[in-house]
């Protein structure tokens, strides 16, 4: 652990405060939260009148069809860790930052899931919340991603008309749509939903100032953003794309049971096109406010220069977020801060797929003996032995194994020794 974070961590929250749970929240054993589904999510700390935060996550696992897709998932290993890590912080970095704004940073860590069996054994922190997703929210969204639209017959239509098909697989819609749930988390004053495919901690390693300054950065930002979201009449804050005018990566939401309730009307519909979007609300252009089409970067998003639905994650929550927090409430705020940013290791870049890539990634869990991408290296690190007496492992470990020996026994591969991806403003 980076030594500002770990004695953050000691200076911070005991045990006991960390391991409260509100009645809606059941212990199934030692450090295992679980919450009852009573709607679309329902999970909270004792609130006691402070402000309620939830850094959030969504882990959808494919059940009963075609086989699991726990490799797809397998980010939140280290997504639970850097976020509890990052959690215990955050307060005591605050305080340091010696700003008074109203608020103390206590957060809490949320993971929302369909299966949290197997997200327990990812995330065996204290610190983490599970919360079960209703499953009738799962069998809804389930049904929109298979029947909303007939994909095979769509995709032939545009590229016989010389356009490309950028809308996402059905089961990429599937699990991209769970995260509509964080919008009913209405206990949380607001909520920061991360992929769990971004790293916490990635830009401030690279950072020539060093992860310290980097943490205080953090803090700072923290400090003064948040309760100037709050504030402010927006519901949304977020950081386009190429693709959308929010990349649903990383995005600050307040939640809200009437939002909430919207985006399960359209999805009962089952109905969507990519001219038109969800039940043929509109073309997008004519569905947002002027001012907002017309500002940079939005006018320069294929979803607005194209006039189309048919963009990355169009048909799940990249469109459905847009639709109902950009389009009908016009309730978007776009991020402004470049002084603190998380890196987002999206598509084929992600460290643990296919051959695998960023060495630094599997340093920090633990795997090897060095980050692996110092600008003199020539050779790969080792791999360090597995740890000896017990410990609670996933899934997800092996993969990582398997992982780190193909990265580190290819020597044509060693372009994939760096990360890859891209960094994304938090406010």
């Amino acid at each position: 652990e980076i030594q500002l974070w770990s004695r953050a961590r000691r200076e911070s929250v005991g045990a006991k405060d960390r391991s409260r749970c509100s009645p809606d929240v059941q212990l199934l054993g030692p450090l295992r939260f679980v919450a009852r589904a009573t709607g679309p999510a329902s999970v909270a700390m004792p609130r006691g009148g402070a402000l309620a935060i939830a850094i959030a996550t969504t882990v959808w696992v494919r059940q009963g069809e075609r086989g699991t897709n726990h490799g797809d998932v397998c980010g939140i290993v280290k997504w639970c860790r850097d976020a509890s890590h990052f959690a215990a912080a955050l307060p005591v970095l605050i305080k340091r930052s010696g700003l008074r704004t109203g608020w103390d940073g206590r957060v809490d860590v949320v993971v929302s899931t369909n299966d949290p069996l197997f997200t327990r054994s990812e995330c065996p922190q204290p610190r983490i919340i599970i919360s079960v997703v209703d499953p009738k929210f799962i069998e809804l969204s389930d049904a929109f991603s298979l029947k909303c639209y007939n994909r095979d017959a769509t995709r032939a239509r545009i590229k016989s008309a010389g356009g490309k098909f950028h809308l996402s697989p059905e089961p990429f819609d599937r699990a991209l749509l769970v995260k509509w749930a964080l919008v009913g988390l209405v206990k949380y004053d607001l909520v920061l939903s991360i992929d769990n495919d971004v790293d916490f901690f990635e830009v401030g390693r690279r950072s020539p100032q060093g992860v310290d300054a980097y943490m205080m950065a953090a803090a700072r930002a923290w400090a003064v953003e948040v309760p100037a979201f709050l504030k402010s009449p927006a519901r949304m804050l977020g950081t386009p794309d190429f693709e959308s005018p929010t990349n649903m990566g990383m995005v600050w939401l307040k939640p809200s049971t009437a939002y909430f309730e919207e985006g399960v009307a359209l999805l009962r519909t089952k109905l969507f096109s990519p001219e038109l979007g969800f039940n043929n609300s509109g073309r997008p252009r004519d569905l947002m406010s002027p001012h907002m089409a017309n500002t940079l970067p939005m006018n320069a998003t294929r979803l607005v220069t194209l006039n189309t639905w048919n963009i990355v994650a169009g048909a799940s929550d990249q469109g459905l977020y847009t639709l109902i927090f950009t389009m009908r409430h016009n309730a978007l705020q776009l991020t402004k801060r470049d002084d603190y940013e998380l890196h987002h290791f999206w598509s084929s870049s992600k460290p643990w797929v296919r051959q695998g890539s960023c060495l630094p990634y599997f340093y920090q869990l633990g795997l090897i003996d060095a980050p692996g991408d110092e600008p003199d290296r020539t050779v790969p690190p080792n791999i360090l032995p597995t740890p000896m007496g017990r410990r609670q492992e996933g899934q997800c470990w092996p993969l990582f194994r398997k992982v780190v020996l193909k990265l580190t026994t290819d020597t044509k591969g060693k372009w994939r020794w760096k990360c890859r991806g891209a960094s994304f403003r938090v406010f």
